[in-house]
């Protein structure tokens, strides 16, 4: 009996000792790999999903880099492109699985809520990466991984102004020659000239006795200053980042009267398409100055065709200025079209979330409560940085 008791305080000790084991350093997981051995280790379901473009891809390698064994992970990673039953499906087979976590880059935020709910009765968090306050019930799920694209297009905005502000500055003052060697007003001289006449057609007016007709006043108002004229080529028409662009670019031209939106059409996140969308721009807003491109490779596209026109633009108006291109979007091709002043400015919106997710699966690891919108950190280019430095550290 003696002997029987110390063999079962024996097992009870050595479970113990094992427990003991589970709950030290091995469980901790970094991403930086420092860690050698764990206990066990972690499975993820990855429901990737959204149509294919650098982004994307980008954003599974970064996925596959950091979510390894050494580093405490099994990845189980599946993508359905844009096809939502496919996705239903892919959750379906990773709650079968048991997997610790899923994660989900949703193909649609609708329809999703039964499955979700499947996810949550068998004790699995889910975590949205990718998404940008999708319209999803948020008990379904931990959090949100992705892009402040609020604070982005706020950003932008800033830059733009300041750009704009610059370049009328340096315009003002500097002189110009024309291809035989003649010196051009420049456009302070022309702003000062057109008031001095204005002043004098007035004061010729008063003087014979009649007021304005309506025809000086159509002069007048020809002669204020056009407005800049913007466009902008969308993402897929719908998502919460779309949406959420739309919203800031509104405010925009509502701060600022001198700015005008004219264009407004999908690229579908397409270089080709983007272009086809950049010249029916260029054809109807001749007067266009600025566009807007919400994905790199749309950037691109855009690129593409400002460079096809690029020689009827300049034939037009020796005054005329180049069109100012802007990207929501920062590859590394995007960034050396910046760099050769073929765009204007670059604001990233990461693909690399993986650091981040894997930075939130500890914190639930240990209990830590989360706020539902975990933002990656953003940065912009332009050609005021050392582009090149930034070129060549550059993975995507």
């Amino acid at each position: 009996m003696k002997n029987k008791k110390n063999k079962i305080i024996s097992i009870i000790l050595s479970f113990v000792f094992v427990l003991g084991l589970t709950g030290c350093g091995g469980e901790v997981r970094r991403a930086d790999g420092s860690q050698e051995e764990y206990e066990y280790l972690i499975t993820v379901g990855f429901a990737q999903g959204g149509e294919e473009g650098s982004w994307k891809t980008a954003n599974t390698e970064s996925f596959q880099t950091i979510f390894v064994e050494d580093n405490g992970y099994e990845l189980l990673l599946e993508d359905a492109g844009i096809d939502q039953e496919k996705q239903i499906h892919v959750i379906r087979e990773f709650i079968e699985k048991e997997v610790d976590y899923i994660l989900l880059a949703p193909v649609a935020e609708y329809g999703l809520e039964e499955v979700l709910e499947e996810a949550k009765e068998a004790r699995i968090p889910v975590l949205l990466v990718g998404a940008l306050n999708a319209d999803i019930d948020s008990s379904l799920y931990e959090c949100q991984i992705c892009s402040n694209t609020e604070k982005q297009v706020q950003e932008m905005g800033n830059w733009l102004e300041t750009y704009l502000e610059e370049r009328e500055n340096k315009g003002e003052n500097k002189e110009v020659t024309d291809n035989k060697g003649y010196t051009k007003k420049t456009k302070q001289d022309r702003l000062k000239e057109e008031e001095k006449q204005r002043q004098e057609e007035k004061a010729k007016q008063q003087k014979s006795g009649g007021g304005e007709t309506d025809e000086s006043k159509e002069e007048q108002e020809e002669e204020k200053e056009a407005p800049y004229i913007l466009a902008v080529v969308q993402d897929y028409i719908g998502t919460a980042r779309q949406l959420t662009l739309a919203e800031g670019y509104q405010k925009l031209i509502e701060k600022h009267s001198d700015w005008q939106m004219e264009g407004q059409q999908t690229g579908e996140n397409s270089r080709e398409i983007a272009k086809q969308v950049v010249e029916l721009f260029i054809e109807h807003y001749p007067e266009l100055n600025i566009i807007i491109a919400e994905t790199s490779d749309m950037a691109l596209g855009v690129v593409d065709a400002l460079e096809e026109h690029k020689k009827n633009q300049q034939s037009e108006a020796d005054d005329q200025e180049e069109v100012i291109l802007i990207s929501l979007g920062a590859g590394r091709e995007v960034l050396e079209a910046v760099r050769d002043g073929k765009i204007q400015a670059a604001f990233e919106q990461t693909p690399l979330q993986a650091p981040k997710t894997a930075e939130i699966i500890q914190k639930l690891e240990s209990g830590i409560y989360l706020d539902k919108i975990q933002y990656v950190k953003d940065v912009y280019y332009d050609q005021t940085m050392n582009l090149e430095e930034v070129i060549a550290k550059q993975t995507y």
